[in-house]
């Protein structure tokens, strides 16, 4: 298993060192094989992955993942968080694609931005290793069992599944299946695979693949669009029952990049 850090050229200094000397201190860069950090330009980035950027899309690329942003939308509803899915529908009121995430232009950042997670894609097919992909601004948990955790993740990446490694700023909300492994970490598995944020995430090659071939052409942010694929081609996911990450720009640890 390979690491790959997303980052860009005016955050690299303040961000990357810090995160680097986390996976040191955790084991995790010991662990795996090697680690790649993406940082390159974006005219860069934009050559070697080819994706397109066509606003046009949006509408019919949200209502192809609906029902998945519907159940992230109500799970950060105010007061519903004991809720059943059914009961927060009611509290929520009729929700319509067009009203909940209306059209708009995705500024340059998360363009750059979603090429840069292509890019790891592609890094990951061609060299057919499975990854551990973290953002820049990724806080590894104290206390966490690094060892464990990345033995779980190289036998899950075996199937064409995403596992989720996102902290709970947007709670999971989709029901899931317990999923037993032996290394004592209790994962959760999904029938179609959910995107909350994309702070951590694990991939194998064939789903790399997949998401690499799949994304010539976007309309959303990379997170959304990822969702959407799993929408429309039902691929299934994983996520741990603990959390191992944070996100720093969510906690306020950094001010977020994407505007």
């Amino acid at each position: 298993m390979i690491i790959l850090i997303i980052t860009c050229p005016s955050l690299y200094p303040k961000r990357v060192p810090r995160l680097l000397d986390a996976l040191h201190q955790s084991g995790l860069s010991t662990l795996c094989s090697s680690t790649h950090i993406i940082s390159g330009s974006d005219e860069f980035i934009s050559l070697e992955t080819e994706c397109y950027y066509v606003p046009q899309n949006w509408s019919s690329d949200i209502r192809a993942g609906w029902g998945a942003f519907l159940g992230n939308i109500l799970a950060i509803q105010p007061n519903s968080a004991d809720l059943s899915l059914s009961d927060r529908l009611s509290l929520f009121g009729e929700t319509h694609p067009s009203l909940s995430l209306p059209p708009r232009l995705l500024t340059q950042a998360e363009q750059s931005v979603f090429r840069r997670h292509i890019y790891a894609c592609k890094i990951v097919t061609c060299l057919g290793e499975p990854a551990l992909v973290l953002e820049d601004d990724a806080t590894i948990l104290e206390g966490s069992n690094i060892s464990d955790l990345v033995t779980t993740l190289q036998l899950l990446c075996l199937r064409p599944s995403f596992i989720d490694l996102a902290d709970d700023f947007i709670p999971p909300w989709a029901s899931a299946a317990p999923y037993p492994t032996t290394q004592g970490i209790d994962f959760l598995s999904h029938h179609v695979a959910i995107t909350r944020t994309l702070i951590g995430y694990a991939i194998g090659p064939s789903l790399a693949s997949v998401l690499y071939r799949s994304s010539k052409h976007f309309s959303l942010p990379i997170d959304m669009h990822y969702q959407k694929v799993f929408c429309e081609l039902k691929i299934s996911g994983f996520r741990p029952s603990i959390n191992f990450f944070s996100h720093g720009s969510k906690s306020g640890e950094f001010a977020s990049s994407l505007i």
